[in-house]
């Protein structure tokens, strides 16, 4: 007959006893998750989930027992080592946080409005306390502590993920980023993503968490962020590589890939945009690795159409010539001029196009 032993580790019930007879039932029927390395080790599943869980183990007709709260087996001190184990438990812990050290921090953010320098200041200590994801626990859920209470009641940790959220994106959306706010965003996206894997380590998934919309969206941040520096890495290592292919070639012919340069652009202002704007943001991000990978070729000489202003640049042509004659592109809205990417590659309205050329 098999036996099961069900211990609480934190906010997770590990199965411990005849398991191995059983895994299969373990993961494909009651979704637990194998992890040997975290506490005790073992099939883990959600406290939240005991009761529901424990009715099917028993329906299945395994011995169900409960072991209450796992305790660590006591390790034995060799008699050299017992000052060490002394002087250790006299160590002082982390101090606990400050009951308005958040209202502090979130009046900096307030007062300091879009101002970066504040946002870079105050985003290390936003992420340093901020909390790992909690489950929504069910009836069996154990109750709030008064400290608890009381965070949940000023809205704390909500105000640390929004303000964590809008000062990571601000530092990331710089057109100059500066060596030090790389780092700084590194370090806080490594952050996040570690308290979301200790979060989802015993089983639980993110997507049942309180305030999983923001947990999500920082998710998704750090990734973002980690993904670009890993970018920019290989890149850098590939550099010379790059450069000798470069040496080889002939003279590339000016004009060359703007198709995917108005693309991105389009992308990276929300999908739609007008051609101003369009020519705005490349001239802002052409010296960026995600315009340079695209190997387009800029007409930096100014024009000799009379009919355009002074000064204006060849290549600023070429794009406002390629949204109104490629197909990729079409004009939504003809007040505002406001282009976006085609979703339907269909046949090009031919009158449309020519009307728009002549307005860009």
């Amino acid at each position: 007959m098999v036996k099961l032993i069900l211990h609480e580790y934190k906010r997770c019930t590990v199965v411990k006893g005849d398991t191995r007879e059983v895994k299969d039932f373990l993961k494909k029927d009651l979704k637990c998750k194998w992890r040997p390395h975290v506490g005790p080790g073992g099939w883990m599943f959600p406290t939240s989930r005991k009761i529901e869980l424990t009715r099917e183990m028993e329906t299945k007709g395994y011995v169900v027992m409960d072991g209450g709260k796992w305790k660590a087996p006591a390790t034995e001190v060799d008699e050299d080592d017992a000052p060490l184990v002394e002087l250790f438990k006299k160590l002082p812990t982390r101090a606990p946080r400050l009951p308005h050290q958040v209202n502090g921090l979130h009046q900096q953010f307030v007062a300091g409005g879009e101002d970066v320098n504040v946002m870079r200041c105050i985003l290390p200590d936003i992420v340093d306390i901020l909390s790992a994801p909690r489950e929504k626990l069910g009836l069996d859920g154990k109750k709030m502590t008064a400290k608890a209470r009381t965070e949940l009641s000023r809205k704390d940790q909500l105000r640390l993920r929004e303000m964590a959220l809008k000062c990571m994106r601000a530092l990331w959306n710089q057109s100059q980023a500066l060596k030090a706010d790389t780092e700084l965003l590194q370090r806080s996206a490594h952050h996040i993503l570690e308290l979301i894997r200790k979060y989802e380590a015993c089983g639980a998934q993110l997507e049942n968490a309180k305030a999983a919309g923001e947990w999500k969206q920082l998710r998704a941040l750090a990734g973002e962020i980690l993904a670009e520096h890993k970018e920019d890495e290989d890149l850098a290592e590939n550099g010379e590589e790059e450069e000798e292919k470069q040496s080889r070639t002939t003279v590339p012919v000016l004009g060359h890939g703007t198709e995917g340069l108005v693309e991105l652009a389009l992308g990276k202002l929300g999908g739609k945009a007008t051609a101003a704007k369009v020519v705005q943001w490349i001239e802002k991000h052409k010296n960026k690795p995600m315009v340079t990978r695209l190997q387009c070729a800029l007409n930096e000489h100014p024009t000799t159409a009379k009919d355009r202003p002074e000064g204006m640049k060849v290549w600023e042509l070429t794009v406002r010539g390629c949204l109104s004659s490629n197909s990729r592109f079409q004009l939504v809205d003809k007040k505002r001029h406001l282009w976006q990417l085609c979703t339907d590659q269909g046949e090009v309205d031919v009158p449309a196009r020519k009307k728009a050329r002549a307005a860009s």
